[in-house]
C-alpha cells in the first residue's frame, strides 16, 4: 500500500479523556523524536561551508547526530556567567523545565518497555518467586509502553 493512501488516515482514538491525552501526547512525543533523528541525519550530510554558516563544526556535527532522540536540550558552547546555560529568562527556563519532562517521560516509558520485556521473559518458578501470577505477568507484558 503506498503512502499516498495512507495520507490524512487517523486511526481512532478512546473516548476516556484521560487515556486519549495520554496517547495523543506520546504520538506527540514520537513525532518530535523522529524529527529530531532526521534533522540530525541531515545535520551530519552537510558541507562544511553550511555547517560554517550555523556555526558548526563536523565534528560538532558527529557529535549532535550521536545524542539520543529524546536528549533536546539545544547546543550550547559553553560562556562565562551563566554557567554554561543557553539563555536565560522565564521563557528559558520554562523551555528547559519542559524538556525535562519531556525526557523524564521518555525516559519512564523506555524503563517500562524494559521491565515488561523483562517480565515477558521470566518461568513460572521466578515468577513465584517475586509473588506474581502467570495471568498477572501476561496482563503486565501485554501493556502497551505508554500505560501505566
Amino acid at each position: 500500500m503506498s503512502y499516498r493512501v495512507l495520507e490524512g488516515f487517523e486511526p481512532a482514538l478512546p473516548r476516556e479523556p484521560a487515556l486519549r491525552n495520554r496517547l495523543l501526547a506520546a504520538r506527540a512525543t514520537a513525532a518530535l523524536a523522529l524529527r529530531t533523528v532526521a534533522s540530525r541525519r541531515d545535520l551530519v550530510e552537510l558541507d562544511e561551508r553550511s555547517l560554517a554558516d550555523v556555526g558548526l563544526t563536523h565534528e560538532m556535527a558527529l557529535a549532535e547526530a550521536r545524542r539520543a532522540p529524546w536528549d533536546l536540550e539545544p547546543f550550547t558552547p559553553r560562556r562565562r556567567g551563566n554557567g554554561g546555560r543557553g539563555g536565560s529568562g522565564p521563557w528559558a527556563t520554562a523551555w528547559r523545565r519542559s524538556l525535562g519532562r519531556l525526557q523524564d517521560g521518555m525516559r519512564e516509558m523506555l524503563l517500562r518497555r524494559r521491565t515488561r520485556q523483562a517480565i515477558a521473559e521470566l518461568d513460572g518458578r521466578m515468577l513465584k518467586d517475586i509473588g506474581v501470577s502467570y495471568s498477572e505477568a501476561e496482563h503486565e507484558a501485554n501493556k502497551a509502553f505508554w500505560h501505566r
